[in-house]
């Protein structure tokens, strides 16, 4: 459980519909 946290936390999956997510994805975070 905690890797898995740890692993979204750092780069979460593109199916997220969470800003976040995208912000990631895009590398603006």
């Amino acid at each position: 459980m905690r890797i898995t946290l740890s692993k979204v936390k750092e780069h979460p999956p593109p199916a997220l519909p969470s800003k976040e997510g995208n912000f990631a994805l895009t590398g603006l975070e």
